[in-house]
């Protein structure tokens, strides 16, 4: 966050591996233990 404070766009092209390794490992998760989703709130 400190390296992009003033370039917003580098900070969010930045982020995005880390975003995508959260997802995988939540998703390998969900599978590991049958986690689903409740029912949508809309």
């Amino acid at each position: 966050m400190e390296l992009f404070r003033h370039d917003r766009p580098r900070y969010v092209e930045g982020k995005g591996p880390i975003i995508w390794d959260i997802i995988q490992k939540a998703q390998a998760w969900s599978q590991e233990t049958g986690w689903k989703p409740g029912p949508s709130d809309k």
